[in-house]
């Protein structure tokens, strides 16, 4: 284990400021027990400092700040808090589960008179993306409306994500409160959640996420609010930060959960730590039992009930005196890393994985653990045969913390994987690499790839078991051991294969036939009767509808949602093929628009034909590009005449439609800014009415809805005259 006893504390004070800043910024470069123990340690030394030296990094230390500035470069606007965000201090279970540290900061909070036997409440500590949501009034509105949705940042300014907030349908986007209030909560994923996205993202072809913190907090900040929608993402409050309407904390959760927001569920004790109502005392179990929740936790937070009481503790200069955050000791294994293996996806990304001596860890065992990419090998330093430490990242993926047999050495070779393979491809020994740099959102991580799309089996293999799975053709007979199998004899054996649909032209007995050697040496015959009951699921795959179709075709960023969008707007195969080979298609005309940066005629199509947001520009040029390519014609004359669109319903807005009396009908408006609803919701209602929508303003603008944060299109609006709507305004006029 690398210590930090060495440092100085000015490289402390660094060390500590670097970790906290990647972390708020979605991007840990360190673990949170080490980040913890780097903590301890750095306060430890300002207090043996202060009876001898003036030390000048304690003037401006991190000891005393909370969280971190803002990335400079995020790309939101930047908000400051109407009131500190605060952080909170820690204290630890003991090596051997003991709650000491906690008792003692019970016992000292029972000790102030005001706070004798005063009520506590102890909620799961979620390990999440700290986040305040402003609910106020709009206008003549009788409830209040989400205006803002701003992360923690440094405590004093944070960035403003309210348009993803928006987009995420997490949070109620109104209450039916009498005034404006401001909660503090946290931004998480589930682990269910966070396993699904991981399989959306091995089915695109994409990097998967390492835990479920670092996945949250990438998707709540990316730079499209159309791709943060059903992502996973989830929403729990657990303060009030302004506009209180009781005298206890609890009281106002409950009022405001009764209205829709939820609030992290609650238990309570004693300032004494007892609990009369279950009579008994806080232990290390009760603390386990309120932290085992279906999302991460890394511990218990407990605090003041009473308003009152906690203004009378005050805070100090980063955190509450009212609240303490208790942690739990993670479980971090030693084993010996015994091989550095390599996975292709069926993009052909190569992906490095770790084997490693079986281990148990938190009740299970543990012999794989993906390393990501080179850019991870190099900066843990490993090489095959190292001691190291695993654990269970967001207790679901298996991760290597650090190598503890060489420290700090760092591998030097730049072709890592490469010289780990003899430079070819561990499935097809082909050589044709490509290196390039993934773009995810500010950082980028070097990803190799095996070009040899038609060739690898690996590459196959997975293509075949994406086409089985259940969003895309429900072939549960097909594990990953028969796709690889099949993989592999396929193109030696059957008189056509180039796809997996080629596999429905198949002779049962082929699949029959087929055999391998499992990962215990054993071996296995697929056999007559599991052959037969694919075959039924093989027909039955045949009255699927075409969105199930469309995503089987393995299309990169077109999943279940983007094809459920396609199917609506397509008939059937045919009419697929028309929308994107044909000059008038809608996907072919959306596609020259936006490359030829004519936004105004792209948003009009989209506005036409209602177009949801799951149909994005890169899912079209995909789309697209695929279906008009060789393989993808071939692809697309497999899939039976049978198949049609089970949710047909382009909805073109017509000339003239049914509008009322509305004043917008057949004005041509523009939107501009964050306003209270999902921007397509406001876009629906608006052309429901007759309203004609536009993406820019110009002469024959009518009327520009302006929300919060308006930028140049409101200066212009007022230049030209345009009438200007606020939100409500335009609502009255619908």
């Amino acid at each position: 284990m690398t210590t930090t006893t060495k440092l100085t504390n000015a490289e402390r004070e660094q060390k500590l400021r670097d970790a906290n800043e990647a972390y708020m910024n979605g991007d840990a470069i360190m673990r949170d027990s080490e980040y913890d123990a780097l903590w301890r340690e750095h306060q430890d030394a300002r207090a043996d400092d202060a009876h001898e030296t003036d030390d000048p990094v304690w003037r401006d230390t991190i000891l005393n700040k909370v969280g971190a500035a803002p990335h400079p470069q995020s790309g939101f606007a930047k908000v400051k808090h109407s009131c500190k965000m605060e952080s909170l201090d820690n204290v630890f279970a003991g090596d051997d589960g003991n709650i000491e540290d906690l008792t003692k900061w019970l016992a000292k909070l029972n000790g102030d008179e005001a706070c004798k036997g005063c009520a506590l409440v102890a909620e799961p500590k979620i390990d999440g993306l700290s986040l305040r949501l402003t609910y106020a009034r709009i206008g003549q509105s009788e409830h209040v409306h989400l205006t803002k949705a701003v992360t923690r940042g440094d405590g004093e300014t944070g960035d403003d994500v309210t348009a993803n907030v928006r987009a995420t349908m997490m949070v109620p986007l109104e209450l039916r409160h009498d005034h404006s209030i401001e909660v503090n909560g946290e931004v998480f994923m589930t682990f269910d959640g966070f396993r699904a996205l991981n399989e959306r993202q091995k089915a695109a072809g994409q990097e998967l996420y390492s835990n479920p913190r670092n996945a949250a907090a990438g998707i709540l900040r990316r730079k499209d609010s159309g791709q943060v929608f059903n992502q996973g993402l989830s929403f729990l409050a657990h303060g009030i930060a302004t506009g209180a309407s009781a005298d206890r904390y609890a009281d106002d959760a409950n009022g405001l959960q009764s209205l829709g927001l939820k609030f992290a569920p609650a238990a309570f004790l004693l300032a004494d730590g007892s609990n009369n109502a279950k009579g008994r005392t806080v232990s290390l179990d009760w603390l386990k039992e309120i932290a085992k929740q279906p999302y991460p936790t890394d511990g218990v937070v407990i605090k003041v009930n009473n308003y009152s009481i906690r203004q009378h503790l005050g805070s100090t200069s980063r955190a509450p005196r009212w609240a303490i955050a208790f942690k739990f000791k993670q479980e971090e294994v030693e084993t010996t890393l015994k091989a550095i293996t390599v996975q292709v996806g069926r993009s052909g990304v190569l992906t490095p994985v770790a084997e490693l001596e079986p281990v148990e860890v938190d009740g299970s065992v543990v012999s794989r653990a993906t390393l990501h990419n080179e850019d991870q090998i190099n900066r843990l330093g490993l090489q095959v045969g190292d001691r190291v430490v695993v654990r269970k990242a967001g207790a679901i993926i298996p991760e290597v913390l650090r190598s503890i047999t060489h420290g700090e050495r760092k591998i030097q070779s730049i072709f890592f994987l490469t010289k780990h393979i003899d430079g070819v491809c561990p499935s097809c020994g082909g050589m044709s690499f490509e290196k390039r740099k993934t773009e995810d959102e500010e950082k980028t991580a070097s990803v190799w790839m095996c070009t040899n799309t038609a060739g690898c089996p690996a590459q196959m293999a997975a293509r075949i078991e994406h086409m089985a799975s259940r969003d895309c053709l429900n072939l549960s007979q097909m594990g990953t051991e028969l796709c690889a199998e099949i993989a592999f004899r396929a193109p030696l054996e059957l008189d056509e294969f180039e796809h997996p649909f080629d596999l429905f032209a198949a002779p049962t007995s082929w699949f029959a036939n087929l055999s391998w050697t499992t990962e215990s040496g054993s071996k296995m015959t697929f056999g007559a009767s599991r052959a037969n009951t694919l075959r039924r699921a093989m027909d039955a795959a045949e009255k699927l509808p075409l969105r199930n179709w469309i995503v089987a075709l393995g299309i990169h960023t077109v999943g279940k949602n983007t094809s459920k969008e396609i199917s609506r707007l397509c008939e059937n195969v045919e009419g697929l093929r028309q929308e994107c080979n044909s000059h008038i298609g809608l996907f072919r005309r959306m596609v020259v628009h936006h490359d030829n940066k004519r936004q105004k005629d792209f948003d009009e199509l989209k506005a036409k034909f209602n177009v949801s947001h799951h149909l994005g520009p890169v899912s079209l040029r995909n789309l697209v590009e695929f279906v008009i390519s060789d393989a993808g014609a071939y692809a697309l004359s497999l899939i039976p005449d049978t198949v049609k669109s089970d949710n047909y319903a382009p909805e073109p807005v017509k000339a003239e439609p049914a509008a009322g009396d509305s004043l917008l009908k057949g004005k041509t408006v523009v939107l501009t800014g964050a306003i209270s609803v999902p921007r397509h919701v406001m876009e629906a209602e608006l052309e429901k009415v007759g309203a004609v929508l536009s993406s820019s303003v110009s002469k024959k603008t009518d009327f520009l809805i302006a929300g919060e944060d308006c930028g140049s299109k409101l200066d212009k609006a007022k230049k030209a005259g345009v009438r200007i709507l606020t939100e409500a305004e335009a609502r009255a006029m619908l």
